[in-house]
């Protein structure tokens, strides 16, 4: 059995193998219609004297621009060519000044601010003291000078170059009594004061 399926599929793979070929004409024109489908060359490039150029339409628009206002003139402003002060006088004008103003500040005793801040609410008084600490840029607790008593302070201008333990002389007007927290949970009460001006 098994040589006759062997000899049935050599037969089948001969009959194949030697009829189902091209014959040869059909090669032949298969091989003339491939050779006619190739593109054709020119023999020599063709060359243009010259290079085309493509115009450029350039469209120009008006703008129109609004008419022009009419400024007022400018006021002349007179400077004096000659200064009312010298700069001498300029000084010791404002060192004069500076003192009047230090005048309006009444110093008044550590005690009856520490003890009765209530009662001298929007005096204006001077304190002298020792930053105790530095809380904020606008925020102090002071020392009165040569004790360990404090009071709180809102300075209104900005703080600069002030540190703990400088010694600081504020002129301001007292706010009462303040109670604030501590650091160990309870709470504090001091007088407080509005620095308008410190030195």
């Amino acid at each position: 059995m098994k040589k006759s399926l062997l000899i049935l599929i050599l037969i089948v793979i001969i009959f194949t193998l030697s009829g189902c070929g091209p014959s040869e004409t059909d090669l032949q024109t298969m091989l003339a219609e491939t050779i006619t489908a190739l593109p054709s060359s020119t023999p020599l490039p063709t060359y243009t004297p010259y290079p085309t150029l493509t115009p450029y339409i350039i469209i120009v628009t008006p703008t129109v621009s609004p008419t022009p206002t009419v400024s007022p003139t400018p006021t002349v402003t007179i400077t004096p060519t000659n200064p009312p002060y010298s700069p001498q006088q300029m000084t010791a004008t404002v060192v004069a000044k500076t003192k009047e103003y230090k005048e309006l500040f009444i110093s008044i005793p550590y005690k009856e601010l520490r003890d009765y801040p209530d009662s001298h609410v929007s005096e204006k008084t001077k304190v002298k003291g020792r930053v105790m600490q530095v809380i904020d840029t606008h925020t102090l607790l002071v020392y009165y000078s040569g004790t360990y008593d404090l009071f709180y302070v809102d300075v209104i201008p900005k703080l600069s170059e002030v540190y703990e333990n400088d010694n600081i002389v504020i002129y301001g007007e007292v706010e009462g009594n303040y109670c604030y927290p501590t650091a160990i949970g309870g709470t504090n009460c001091v007088m407080k004061m509005t620095g308008l001006w410190y030195e």
